[in-house]
C-alpha cells in the first residue's frame, strides 16, 4: 500500500532566477509543496505485518506569481519559446524533443531559508 507524505512550505515574497536568467520579485507568496510516496514491503513469511517502506519518488511543486517577468526573460529563460508578434510568445516543442534543464532559486526576501529546486 503507497503513502504519500505531504509538506507545505510558504516563502512570501522571493526575487527568482532561472537558470542564469533573472526573472525579478513575486507579488504575493511563493508556495513550494513536497510530495514524497512511500509503499509498504511485505514479506509472505510475516503474512500481512509490513517489513519496511520504501521511497518510490519525490515530487516538487512551486507557485510562483511572477511580478516583474518580461517577454525577454521569458525566451530566455524557456527554451522552447518563440516570439510571434512582439506581443506575444508560444510554448511548445515537438513529442519526442530533450527537455532543458535548469536551476530555479527561489530567494525570501524575509529571514527564511530560500529553496534551491
Amino acid at each position: 500500500m503507497a503513502k504519500d507524505v505531504t509538506e507545505i512550505r510558504n516563502l512570501g515574497t522571493c526575487r527568482i532566477n532561472y537558470g542564469k536568467v533573472d526573472l525579478g520579485y513575486t507579488q504575493g507568496g511563493v508556495t513550494v509543496t513536497i510530495t514524497t510516496s512511500w509503499t509498504t514491503v511485505n514479506i509472505d513469511e510475516y503474512g500481512e505485518v509490513p517489513v519496511d517502506d520504501i521511497d518510490i519518488g519525490t515530487n516538487i511543486e512551486a507557485t510562483v506569481p511572477l511580478i516583474q517577468a518580461s517577454f525577454v526573460n521569458y525566451g530566455i529563460a524557456f527554451d522552447t519559446s518563440r516570439n510571434v508578434p512582439i506581443t506575444q510568445l508560444t510554448f511548445g516543442r515537438k513529442v519526442g524533443t530533450a527537455i532543458g534543464k535548469a536551476r530555479l532559486v527561489l530567494d525570501p526576501i524575509n529571514d527564511i531559508d530560500g529553496v534551491v529546486i
